[in-house]
């Protein structure tokens, strides 16, 4: 393997270890956004069912 064949190989992986790294972040950072949402979904709809008893 040429040297520029390796050094082409190395950045390669470099940068996909990087695109990895970030769709991770957003993988985590959606699931985190989805867990917000359904536990604030959560926190109405139990707030309307004490509404509703106490009418």
């Amino acid at each position: 393997m040429s040297k520029n064949a390796r050094v082409f190989k190395f950045n390669a992986n470099r940068e996909n270890r990087f695109i990895a790294r970030v769709l991770n972040k957003k993988a985590h950072q959606s699931a985190l956004l989805k867990l917000t949402v359904n536990l604030l979904e959560l926190k109405n709809t139990d707030n309307l069912c004490h509404q509703q008893r106490l009418k």
